[in-house]
């Protein structure tokens, strides 16, 4: 099930039309959020504005943990 066929099966029962590549790339920017700049990952993606890259941050939860985190 792996690659292609299985990405393009998987995605489709979930009703989300996206080939391999663009998953891998919105997978690979989403993980980079978590430890680079977003100037970095404007690089990465080949966008000239951070519009764009902001998008990925914010699907990221996991980066913001640390500010909600209470100080005792």
């Amino acid at each position: 099930m792996a690659g292609r066929n299985g990405m393009t099966r998987i995605s489709g029962e979930m009703g989300i039309r996206i080939s391999l590549y663009q998953g891998i790339r919105h997978s690979s920017a989403t993980e980079a959020a978590t430890r680079v700049s977003m100037d970095v990952i404007l690089e990465f993606l080949g966008y000239t504005s951070q519009r764009m890259s902001r998008r990925y941050v914010k699907q990221n939860p996991d980066r913001l943990k640390g500010a909600l985190r209470v100080v005792k």
